[in-house]
């Protein structure tokens, strides 16, 4: 069972979703569960096309269970089947291309491990600590860190900011063998084998046909891997490997380089669990009546979505928790449009009053809170505002939790604004439609200010002119 720690909330014994099963995530997935992180899942596809099916629980697909290493998983027939694999001990693996077992069981940490050289879908929101392995992934854009996995003095590397090496195309020197180790498909068709994994083989020596055509062995060696009998593929594609250095066992054991992403990842889960955070809440104000927009202008189209999901998703991806978003006017039509959201819904009745009785209403909203360290005031109505602006603000407030900490862009004060807990009394006093800029005034010792390098902490949308400058702004 997930335990929480009474200072930071973070879970000790966390849900851990892995996107693919190939033989890189079985390492991952071993590292984590040697090291008691027992509540795994794997998602896999229909006909997984993983090579190293030998040490690769994405064998589970075909085979039912796999074992590698000591360890087993066992193919789920649905999400439903995950706790009663946990509870045998073993690895839960499902045949999910669409991951849809991620609403069924929400996982804390997500490693998407399919090394697709692009991101396929995963999203920071998807989990309170997103991994993503390889290039494709940009860290604090869709994922919390990103892995390098091209070999040499980078391999393994957290990357916080940034992404990791481009695909070089270029296979992994193996005894300074690169292209002549893998075998490819000599055409489309069926794959059927002649040779199992382990077996040594000589250069010429026929290892399985593509149709009717032969896939041979350029190399000296042993089979290292093979794609599952029966497999359609296309022309070129990679369908298996020989090993130069002719070592049968290397075959059934987990790689140096799936052991060395293995730790990196459990580096990432245990520096989130062990890292001592002040936890910060989200208060999103969105009861205004929008006067001057002459429309709900919470629900204003943008990115697909209504303007008013975007502060929702880059809070909660940011990592602010609780976060609370207060309504008002047509509070129902709002909640409607922006469906389903793990946001505290709060409906402020007083909001024609002005924008500080949203402030006090979320603000008392966490007295049931009292874990909450201090509070981002989000607006609504700035969809612009980065998950990397939020994320500077909140780590600013991890080292100064008790002051008001404001975004600055070319000495312009802006918006989130932060205010630790001592000052939420004061808040409660607050009236008119001035939100907390008078405490600035009162308490001007306590003003920090973070210096951010984008307009959007200015950039509020008021009027049809604000919205159609937002759009064309986004077409560029």
């Amino acid at each position: 069972m997930a335990i929480k720690t009474a200072d930071t909330g973070i879970l000790t014994n966390p849900v851990i979703a892995i996107k693919g099963g190939g033989d890189l995530a079985t390492g991952i997935a071993l590292r984590l569960y040697m090291s008691g992180f027992t509540r795994l899942f794997i998602m896999e596809a229909t006909a997984p096309t993983v090579i190293r099916r030998k040490v690769a629980f994405a064998s589970a697909v075909y085979d039912h269970s796999v074992e590698v290493e000591g360890v087993t998983a066992v193919l789920a027939e649905s999400p439903e089947e995950i706790p009663d694999i946990w509870d045998k001990g073993e690895i839960p693996v499902l045949a999910d291309p669409v991951w849809q077992s991620l609403t069924k069981h929400p996982p804390h940490v997500l490693v998407d491990a399919v090394i697709a050289k692009k991101n396929l879908g995963t999203r920071m929101q998807d989990a309170d600590l997103t991994i993503g392995l390889g290039p494709g992934f940009t860290a604090g854009e869709d994922v919390d860190l990103v892995i390098e996995t091209q070999r040499g003095h980078n391999l393994g590397r957290l990357i916080y900011n940034g992404s990791a090496a481009a695909n070089t195309s270029q296979p992994e020197a193996v005894m300074g063998i690169t292209r002549d180790r893998l075998l490819r498909a000599p055409c489309s068709g069926e794959f059927k084998s002649g040779a199992a994994i382990g077996d040594r083989v000589v250069p010429g020596q026929i290892l399985g046909h593509v149709g009717k055509r032969p896939v041979t062995s350029k190399i000296k060696g042993v089979v290292r891997g093979l794609i599952h009998d029966g497999l359609q593929v296309n022309n070129g594609r990679k369908i298996g490997d020989v090993d130069p250095r002719n070592r049968p066992r290397y075959c059934f054991t987990v790689s140096d380089k799936a052991r060395s992403l293995g730790g990196s990842v459990l580096e990432a889960v245990l520096g989130r669990i062990n890292r001592p955070t002040a936890r910060i809440a989200g208060i999103i104000l969105a009861a205004g009546t929008g006067t001057r927009m002459g429309k709900l202008k919470q629900l204003l189209p943008f990115r697909g979505k209504p303007i008013l999901a975007c502060p929702l998703d880059q809070g909660s991806a940011a990592g602010l928790s609780p976060v609370i978003l207060v309504l008002g006017h047509e509070a129902e039509t709002v909640k409607k449009s922006i469906g389903k959201t793990k946001a505290d819904i709060l409906v402020n009745p007083d909001y024609a009053g002005g924008m500080a009785s949203s402030v006090v209403a979320g603000v008392r909203r966490l007295d049931a809170h009292p874990q909450v360290k201090g509070a981002l005031f989000l607006l609504g109505d700035q969809p612009l505002v980065s998950r990397a602006v939020i994320r500077d603000i909140i780590k600013t407030a991890e080292k100064h939790p008790d002051r008001i900490i404001i975004p600055v862009f070319q000495g312009k004060r802006g918006n989130p604004v932060y205010f630790g807990r001592c000052y939420f009394d004061d808040l409660k006093t607050l009236s008119g439609d001035t939100g907390g800029r008078s405490l600035f005034r009162q308490f001007p010792e306590a003003v920090l200010e973070v210096p951010v390098e984008t307009d959007a902490i200015l950039t509020d949308i008021d009027t049809p002119e604000d919205y159609n400058a937002l759009c064309q702004k986004e077409a560029r």
